[in-house]
């Protein structure tokens, strides 16, 4: 390929059979910093083909496999970026969450999860001297960061796994059988032009936290077939959690006595201090609540996997929400009062 500009950085997307020719889009980083992007017939060079004027604005664009054009960081926010030839400027889509995009990332093959690293030396959290003063606690994170989709927007960023060692790019990654492996590099010398390569294989883990749980009622029927309960679950797996159930444990037994599926069902997942914007009289506060752009968005708000309910949900790593939910009760709990109850959660 022959440039108008001298290129930094190139990607280039998949190859598209066009009219019998084999056309390739193509984003590139200009040496001053700006994002340009064109197609590219096999064969020709570019120069043949329509080039748009650089764009600031979008410094560096990463293909996004099993889609079409590109995806790239903008005002702190992961955007489809695409081109059409003509065009003087990209046009851009917001795909993630508000203040979550990373400067450089990589893209899984399937184009369903985005990696990046993040390498910090300082505070890593706090504790406090006798008088209660607060005091930091220093230290090292070498973290690697990832943002799944789910239906078309990418979750918030959540922390993958923690590494012992520093590594600055992940080059390339993808996941089988239950293991994300992954390769990454780190400059050990630049002046020595050294670099080390790093083999990463990380297990996906699903795990469901219950932390608390009420009746909505101050009294259950004994042998009643479905007594409703509000149940608050914690994602604190580094996977989707889309499916999992609840165990109700008699305190001092080692079999449940009643199970029921965490509701990602319809209407399941409840208006709480964690999904405020669900309320039909939600405010403007509790609608800030949302990192999507709701004009992206749009009709979708009430339905998207990411914000509400449809069927189709799924609690992001990290994320915790409340759902109602209904457990039988055992005939035999009418003999006494006061049972005392222990939830187990499966994902």
């Amino acid at each position: 390929l022959r440039f108008p500009q001298a290129p930094s950085s190139i990607e280039l997307g998949e190859p598209e059979n066009i009219n019998g020719k084999m056309v390739v889009s193509v984003a590139y980083e200009t040496a001053d910093g700006c994002g340009c992007a064109s197609y590219a017939v096999i064969g020709q060079s570019i120069a043949c083909w329509d080039v748009m004027s650089p764009d600031a604005t979008v410094p560096h664009a990463v293909p996004w496999p099993q889609h079409s054009d590109f995806l790239a960081t903008v005002n702190e926010q992961l955007q489809h970026i695409t081109w059409t030839r003509g065009a003087s400027a990209f046009a851009t889509q917001p795909v993630g969450a508000a203040g979550c995009g990373p400067a450089s990332f990589s893209v899984s093959n399937n184009g369903r999860c985005v990696l990046y690293v993040e390498n910090t030396d300082g505070k890593v959290g706090q504790t406090y001297d006798e008088e209660g003063n607060p005091v930091a606690v220093m230290g090292k994170h070498f973290r690697i960061f990832a943002s799944t989709l789910a239906g078309d927007l990418f979750t918030e960023p959540f922390v993958m796994c923690e590494l012992d060692h520093p590594v600055d790019q992940i080059t390339t990654f993808l996941t089988s059988g239950g293991m994300l492996s992954a390769l990454a590099t780190h400059i050990v010398s630049a002046e020595k032009s050294e670099a080390e390569l790093h083999g990463i294989e990380v297990p996906l883990v699903a795990c469901a936290t219950p932390t608390g749980a009420v009746a909505t009622s101050g009294a259950v029927v004994p042998g009643a077939a479905g007594e409703s309960f509000m149940v608050t679950v914690r994602n604190d797996g580094n996977t989707l959690l889309t499916a999992g159930t609840i165990d109700l444990y008699r305190e001092g037994s080692s079999q449940p006595f009643s199970s029921a599926s965490i509701g990602f069902g319809l209407n399941a997942r409840m208006v709480s201090i964690y999904d405020p914007e669900l309320a039909e009289d939600a405010s403007a506060k509790d609608m800030a609540h949302v990192k999507y752009a709701l004009e992206t968005l749009g009709a979708r708000f009430a339905t998207h996997p990411l914000i509400a309910d449809n069927g189709k949900a799924a609690l992001a790593p990290g994320c915790t929400a409340q759902f109602r939910m209904s457990f039988a009760i055992p005939e035999s709990w009418s003999d006494d009062v006061g049972k005392r109850v222990t939830l187990y959660a499966k994902a």
